[in-house]
């Protein structure tokens, strides 16, 4: 192993990827800030997507896919609002806790995929003031 391939931060980097990294550390911060899982503050996932584009653009790969990838793995926490949804039907009928079912584990994709394309659309506008920043500082140089 060489000096820069070796430790802990650089299996985090390499394996799992910093846009996962900051997916994942968005997750505290939504549940902080969301005070009923019926609505689920996701502003800390779309700070999370505009860092990732802010790296992702240094490191040259695609902005897009890291930060869907940021708003996919940050949108974790709508687990919490399914459950509560389908726990709240767990004394009706059976046919109605199917529904219930059902309509959240829609609720969970559509949530994340809508999360995961706000995410991106935050790491195209990253990568942008990334690019931006990087040309007038050589410019000044």
């Amino acid at each position: 192993m060489t000096a820069n391939t070796d430790g802990f931060s650089y299996w985090l980097r390499e394996r799992i990827g910093v846009d996962v990294l900051l997916g994942l550390a968005s997750i505290p911060f939504t549940m902080v800030l969301t005070s009923h899982p019926s609505s689920l503050e996701m502003s800390p996932v779309l700070i999370a997507g505009f860092a990732s584009g802010l790296y992702y653009e240094t490191q040259s790969r695609s902005v897009r896919r890291a930060g869907f990838r940021t708003g996919v793995v940050g949108s974790l926490p709508i687990f919490w609002t399914s459950v509560n949804f389908v726990a709240s039907e767990i004394s009706a009928s059976l046919d109605i806790q199917g529904f219930a079912v059902v309509v959240g584990a829609l609720w969970v994709v559509f949530v994340m995929a809508i999360n995961g394309f706000g995410a991106a659309l935050c790491a195209i506008v990253g990568g942008w003031v990334s690019r931006t920043v990087t040309e007038s500082a050589e410019r000044d140089d």
